[in-house]
């Protein structure tokens, strides 16, 4: 079954690259990573305008390169949406609501 799960997930980010080009290729990208439990959900914090994801147990099992891509999304998305977008993504476990990684455009994911 996981590695059935890890091919889906597989398939999923590896086409992320695909769905650069349109915000709403996009959006569908993260309601599917939400259905396969990857992720809680993917907010921009209006205050500070720093995008925030909320993280399950899932994604904690994915390789460097793919929790990276899907964040490298996540950023893109939002930074198409807002040009006043800080230069930053945040990492949050959807149970603690503690800061588990992040991302910036000088150093890329940062995972603790």
């Amino acid at each position: 079954m996981k590695r059935i799960l890890f091919i889906v997930l597989l398939l999923l980010v590896t086409s992320a690259h695909a769905f650069a080009g349109m915000a709403e290729d996009r959006e569908a990208m993260f309601v599917r990573l939400i259905d396969k439990n990857v992720i809680q959900k993917i907010e921009l914090d209006e205050r500070t305008s720093i995008a925030l994801v909320y993280v399950k147990p899932l994604f904690y099992e994915l390789d460097y390169e793919f929790k990276s891509d899907i964040i490298n999304i996540v950023w893109a998305y939002y930074l198409e949406k807002n040009n006043n977008l800080d230069q930053k993504v945040v990492l949050l476990n959807n149970q603690t609501g503690k800061v588990v990684g992040g991302f910036t455009t000088s150093r890329g994911l940062i995972w603790r």
